[in-house]
């Protein structure tokens, strides 16, 4: 049973680093989200959403642009 551990703990490791859904590395997501945040003008409280369309645009293969609000409409919500 005791060689059996590393092989575990190699899995767990990889699991951890690796998106389980996509198989991606997890630091390859967690860049392309970032960079989605940057160009949304740093606004908190769509760390989720940023996670997951950096998951599908690396899935796909494509980019997503990101546009920030308008003045007009940050007024509206103001």
């Amino acid at each position: 049973m005791t060689k059996k551990m590393p092989a575990m703990r190699k899995a767990a490791q990889r699991t951890a680093k690796t998106d389980v859904v996509t198989g991606i590395p997890a630091e390859t997501i967690s860049q392309r989200a970032y960079t989605l945040f940057q160009a949304r003008g740093s606004t908190h409280g769509h760390d989720v959403e940023d996670w997951l369309v950096a998951e599908a645009e690396l899935q796909n293969g494509t980019n997503t642009e990101v546009t920030s609000p308008s003045a007009d409409t940050l007024r509206r919500l103001g």
